[in-house]
């Protein structure tokens, strides 16, 4: 019964993390001296203000998707130069040309690189917050937690799957447009 209740609860936890910030695993004492563990919603980096960062990036980029596209871009790029393009896994829907790309256009536009800067340490802190709760909960050990976390540029694999979407509709606009030209 208690995991179907964790089930269900599920999205409002999502959503707690995306708002506050990763969830602590918390252990408590109950008053029969047992000890249990409960999920809370911990204040800290969160998803909403990686969003509300990335939309002082519409002027130089344009809409919130093609900032959304070109921020996961940069992620990807920034990763890349650390891990190298073959150990990502990306398949050939992303390019070292369209990362190079992406960076050439970061890194021409000072505004902007700040505003994704800004955006990634916030994201990152969130995804070492994510990882520290998988680690508390046993879910992933704490060597593979201090692993995924010591570079500070790891992409859940999540983003990895919606970066294989962004390459695929970005790479018609490298062939025909040049979107990079703010």
């Amino acid at each position: 019964l208690m995991y179907l209740r964790q089930y269900d609860q599920r999205m409002h936890m999502v959503q707690q993390s995306i708002e506050n910030g990763a969830p602590i695993r918390k252990e408590i004492t109950r008053a029969d001296g047992r000890k249990e563990y409960i999920i809370e919603s911990k204040e800290g980096a969160n998803i909403k203000n990686v969003i509300r960062i990335l939309k002082d990036a519409q002027p130089y980029v344009g809409n919130g998707e093609a900032v959304n596209r070109t921020f996961t871009m940069y992620l990807a790029a920034l990763r890349a130069e650390n891990k190298g393009l073959a150990a990502l896994n990306f398949g050939e829907d992303v390019t070292e040309a369209m990362l190079a790309d992406v960076m050439k256009a970061v890194d021409g536009n000072a505004a902007l690189k700040k505003v994704f800067d800004q955006a990634r340490d916030e994201y990152n802190a969130y995804n070492r917050d994510m990882i520290q709760f998988l680690a508390s909960s046993g879910a992933i050990s704490k060597a593979t937690a201090q692993m995924l976390s010591s570079s500070n540029d790891y992409i859940p694999g999540i983003k990895r799957e919606f970066l294989s979407l962004s390459a695929a509709i970005l790479s018609h606009r490298f062939d025909n447009q040049s979107m990079w030209d703010f």
